[in-house]
């Protein structure tokens, strides 16, 4: 009975891990955003579930006079600020920044469409100043966005059940 007991936690706990999970999925996309001048941003931008905020970014811009500047975090998801339309043009908006806060010394501004039934998640060029490319003075002109192959939370909460039963088991071959 004892031994039952133990499995019935075991599986309670997996259960509720597995339902965690799946509540805080987020989308992970490749994207490559390109600048008058030349420069190019490449990394992955990590997007809540629901697209309307970004929560991370990892990645490099190059080429415009830029070399390897490393951009990793994202300024609304660090400040705690709720994701916004600043303008009203129904593109929502953050920034993409480097070095840490408050050291850091270059940002780039991001715009994006919410992707819908007949569109994919894009990131655009607006007219908003405070939204225009790096450091607002060097627009984007060309984007590029690609699904990333991402284990789904329900993937991952199985293989953490089927880890769980196996160490289980072994457990119960020792006894």
């Amino acid at each position: 009975m004892i031994k039952f007991r133990g499995l019935a936690k075991l599986a309670a706990v997996a259960a509720l891990g597995l339902f965690t999970l799946a509540a805080q999925a987020n989308v992970v996309r490749q994207v490559e955003l390109d600048f008058t001048s030349g420069a190019r941003y490449t990394g992955t931008v990590t997007f809540s579930d629901d697209y309307i905020r970004i929560l991370d970014t990892q990645g490099v811009l190059n080429g415009g006079g830029w070399t390897n500047r490393t951009l990793s975090w994202t300024w609304l998801a660090y400040t705690g600020q709720a994701a916004y339309d600043s303008n009203g043009d129904g593109y929502q908006n953050d920034w993409l920044m480097d070095g840490s806060s408050p050291n850091y010394s270059l940002f780039i501004g991001v715009s994006w469409r919410l992707p819908t039934a007949g569109a994919d998640l894009a990131f655009v060029s607006v007219v908003d100043s405070y939204y225009s490319g790096i450091s607002n003075g060097d627009a984007m002109v060309a984007s590029r966005v690609e699904a990333l192959d991402v284990p789904e939370p329900g993937q991952l909460g199985l293989v953490g059940i089927a880890l769980a039963a196996a160490a289980f088991s072994m457990r119960r071959r020792r006894a």
